[in-house]
């Protein structure tokens, strides 16, 4: 325990809070792929690039 967030924070699983960048490319290919974003989750809610 750091801070007294390690239950709901440091990695991604059930029940844990996170804030995600989901990519169609791999970044660690090419860093223009860091421009490849399909979707954004952020304080629990889902956005798409879809329009």
């Amino acid at each position: 325990m750091v801070i007294g967030i390690d239950n709901t924070h440091g990695s991604v699983s059930i029940g844990k809070q996170a804030d995600l960048i989901i990519l169609t490319k791999n970044p660690l290919e090419n860093i223009e792929n860091i421009r490849s974003v399909k979707m954004v989750y952020k304080d629990g809610k889902r956005y798409s690039t879809k329009k």
